[in-house]
């Protein structure tokens, strides 16, 4: 100990017991990494009255501190009239088949918003334990596959519940994954609504695209050929390059790992997306295709 005293007066650490230099370095780069960050800080859920009604009314932001009724008690009574949901909604709901107390609450809070901040704070307030949320992003992907046309609300809430916590991220990826299992049963209509929502969800980077890793690309039947072409086409046309250069970006990060995806994905948007309309003049388009392409491009092909 003595020694290590005298190390340290004479500044000497390099003779301390255990000195270790590359600690140092490791945790001068983190310490760097934290504060160079530039991510913007998310907007509170909740507002100024919230904190002055939290007296009565619990604080609902908080899991577990919420005074509203709990779902669980609802599921006990199955009494829904307490939240004073019309008979046409509940209707709905059975249609739609909620076929439980916390899927009926849950769909008609999401029927009922006046948008997708009030259906997110109406979500919220039903202070859900981690396992009922997980039925949030799965009603959601239900609504809006069952719309006529594609309603970007549904978009909106789930990008707003995924920027809220990274486990709805998740919950979204396998949400996808389970529609894709079941592919060949969805309806044009449906296809067409859910290619829509995932294209909003990686252009608003809610949703990674490395997503699509469970598909495979070698081996696609005709129904995912048509998904991934409404998919692309829709993601193309509604989005700047400068989104898709981040989008597909990320891809490159992990080379190792996502070479299969982009291999697949340029493959893919080259031979369906840029062959079916190889008769056209150059259009935007077609600009962009060639710009995806030029990122997913191996760099060794650069190269040559």
């Amino acid at each position: 100990l003595m020694n290590d005293l005298n190390s340290i007066k004479n500044n000497n650490a390099s003779k301390i017991c255990h000195y270790d230099p590359d600690l140092i370095d490791h945790f001068t780069k983190l310490l760097r990494s934290c504060l160079s960050r530039k991510t913007p800080e998310m907007p509170l859920a909740f507002g100024l009255m919230d904190i002055l009604e939290a007296p009565t009314k619990g604080r609902w932001w908080i899991v577990g501190s919420s005074y509203v009724v709990p779902v669980a008690d609802a599921n006990k009574s199955g009494d829904l009239n307490q939240f004073n949901y019309s008979e046409d909604l509940l209707r709905l709901a059975k249609k739609n088949r909620m076929n439980t107390d916390l899927k009926r609450n849950i769909f008609c809070c999401i029927l009922s918003a006046e948008d997708y901040l009030n259906a997110f704070e109406k979500l919220l307030k039903l202070n859900l334990s981690d396992k009922q949320e997980r039925e949030i992003i799965h009603i959601l992907f239900v609504c809006c596959l069952n719309e006529r046309t594609f309603n970007p609300f549904y978009g909106y809430l789930v990008q707003k519940f995924c920027n809220y916590h990274a486990k709805f991220v998740l919950t979204t990826q396998f949400a996808l994954w389970d529609k894709l299992k079941i592919l060949k049963t969805l309806k044009k209509a449906q296809i067409q609504n859910l290619s829509s929502l995932i294209a909003q969800l990686f252009g608003s980077l809610a949703l990674p695209i490395s997503v699509l890793k469970v598909i495979n690309f070698v081996e696609i039947e005709e129904t995912m050929t048509d998904f991934l072409k409404r998919l692309f086409t829709k993601f193309l046309n509604s989005f700047s390059t400068d989104v898709l250069r981040v989008v597909f970006g990320k891809l490159m990060k992990k080379s190792n790992e996502y070479r299969y995806l982009r291999e697949g994905i340029r493959l893919f948007i080259v031979h369906f997306l840029l062959a079916e309309h190889a008769d056209e003049k150059y259009n935007e388009f077609k600009r962009k295709i060639r710009f995806v392409d030029n990122i997913l491009l191996p760099k060794e092909s650069l190269a040559l």
